[in-house]
């Protein structure tokens, strides 16, 4: 027998234990060690490139994939973790050529049909995407990651029912997967069915307690419900776990602001600043409380102006809320020359269910009246 042949049998099945444990730099030196015995055997560049895959080391898996399809050009695992490659390097026309290959040279397999429908999906391409992901799941119907993504495609179409169903079929293949019932809740939640919506973030949150997004989903559940004191008590769970979650702190502001709390509404957003002090949703919000109140304690007009400026400084001016924001801040300040020219500004861009308020707040500034809640 082949003594050369046999030392890379060897090494191949070392590399591979160094792999499962978790140990790629070892894995990788048997690989390679393999590779120097026989340098023309596409299992070994294709093992070494999925090593290189895990590492995140996305083109020199890249090449060591290419070499595996130049000496097998019908190896289609290795199309397959070619494409993934691609993907994670945003070359998604690559990653489309790989996926259509695969189609090519395996039409009964699903995985082919699955990858080209995701890339189809991070393209826009939601039509064909549907068919291809369609397609896949004629060759796996229990494949909870395609239903998980054609979900995804029919609610990006606004076939909400059709993406419930989808999500439904996953929990029905994995009862315990967080991500389906997170998915299916938004849909029910779009179907008005609110109640059930809230039954599957509760789900939810018995199999990961720690689940951010059931938590902030659930708390605008709430908020939709005006059960106001309910969203607080979600968001402050999320707050305890993750404290540094600057959405989540005006988030909370937000709702408190809506309950008429707007010192603590001040102090959440002053908590957001810390965190992050140049978030232009933070200085918005804070700009538009203080600008607005009628607490004397509370009110600040000067403060308002500089957070409301740079709020519209770091958005570009691009924002007409935060332009609308910056209108008040001045009117409260008593230049009302400038809070109509800004306003002005805010209703050349304002979208269609702005206007209205936006206008009736331009008539005040040429009253010379400022804007109070």
């Amino acid at each position: 027998m082949n003594f050369s042949a046999l030392d890379a049998s060897a090494w191949r099945e070392v590399g591979q234990v160094y792999s499962r444990k978790g140990e790629f730099d070892r894995a990788i030196e048997a690989f390679t060690a393999a590779i120097e015995v026989i340098p023309d055997d596409p299992e070994l560049f294709l093992l070494r490139g999925q090593v290189l895959l895990e590492r995140k080391e996305y083109r020199s898996a890249i090449d060591n994939f290419d070499k595996a399809i130049s000496f097998d050009a019908n190896c289609t695992e290795a199309w397959i973790k070619r494409a993934e490659a691609r993907l994670a390097i945003e070359d998604y026309a690559g990653a489309l050529q790989d996926f259509s290959k695969v189609v090519e040279l395996d039409p009964r397999k699903a995985n082919g049909w699955h990858g080209r429908g995701v890339v189809l999906a991070m393209a826009g391409h939601y039509p064909q995407s549907l068919r291809d992901l369609t397609e896949a799941l004629r060759r796996e119907p229990r494949s909870v990651a395609t239903l998980l993504n054609r979900g995804r495609v029919y609610k990006s179409l606004g076939q909400y029912s059709e993406a419930s169903a989808d999500f439904s079929g996953a929990i029905r293949y994995d009862s315990r997967n967080p991500e389906a019932y997170i998915a299916r809740a938004e849909m029910l939640a779009q179907l008005g069915r609110i109640d059930a919506a809230l039954a599957d973030l509760n789900t939810v949150l018995r199999l990961d307690p720690r689940s951010a997004e059931a938590f902030w989903l659930r708390a605008r559940l709430h908020q939709q419900n005006l059960e106001l004191d309910r969203a607080v008590d979600d968001l402050t769970w999320l707050l305890k776990l993750h404290p540094d979650h600057v959405d989540a702190w005006n988030f909370r502001g937000s709702i408190r602001s809506e309950a008429g709390d707007i010192a603590g509404a001040i102090l959440d957003h002053e908590q957001a600043r810390a965190i992050d002090p140049r978030n232009p949703a933070t200085l918005n919000y804070l700009a538009w409380l203080r600008a607005t109140t009628t607490d004397s304690r509370l009110a600040d007009v000067e403060q308002a102006l500089e957070d409301a400026r740079a709020a519209c400084d770091l958005t570009h001016g691009e924002m007409a809320g935060f332009l609308d924001t910056l209108a008040v801040a001045q009117a409260a300040n008593g230049l009302f020359d400038e809070a109509i020219e800004t306003q002005n500004r805010a209703l050349d861009i304002a979208s269609e269910e702005q206007l209205l308020e936006l206008r009736s707040r331009l008539q005040l500034y040429r009253e010379h009246k400022p804007y109070r809640v």
